[in-house]
């Protein structure tokens, strides 16, 4: 494990190096839709992260509808790929440990079945 400070969008600034080509940025997020489909992203770094790629709220809106609020694979670019990590079911609750629990495990799996890829929890 590694800890990097810096801009997550400005791999250049991070100040440790990943080892891998491929990285899965991870966003805590929560598990709401909002009547339009959006998932609620409107804070902390899943708001950094919309302002960035401002279709995830559409895609993580899709994803908690058809598969529930858990890790979801959200978008590749290149050799990134942007992943949700669910820390709270509805925005205005405190985070469950639980459901961090289930993401972390959900994320070790996935770390065990891609090592040439480096996880970034945001």
């Amino acid at each position: 494990m590694l800890e990097i400070t810096g801009n997550i969008f400005e791999r250049d600034s991070w100040s440790q190096q990943p080892q891998t080509k491929q990285l899965a940025l991870c966003i805590t997020t929560n598990g709401i839709i909002k009547t339009n489909g959006d998932a609620v992203m409107r804070a902390g770094m899943a708001k950094a992260f919309t302002l960035v790629h401002p279709q995830l709220p559409k895609i993580l809106g899709q994803k908690l509808t058809e598969s529930g609020n858990q890790v979801h694979y959200l978008l590749s670019m290149g050799n990134v790929h942007i992943l949700s990590f669910p820390t709270k079911h509805h925005w205005r609750d405190r985070s469950s440990l639980t459901l961090i629990t289930n993401s972390a495990r959900t994320l070790a799996e996935l770390a065990n079945l891609k090592p040439d890829c480096t996880f970034v929890l945001t």
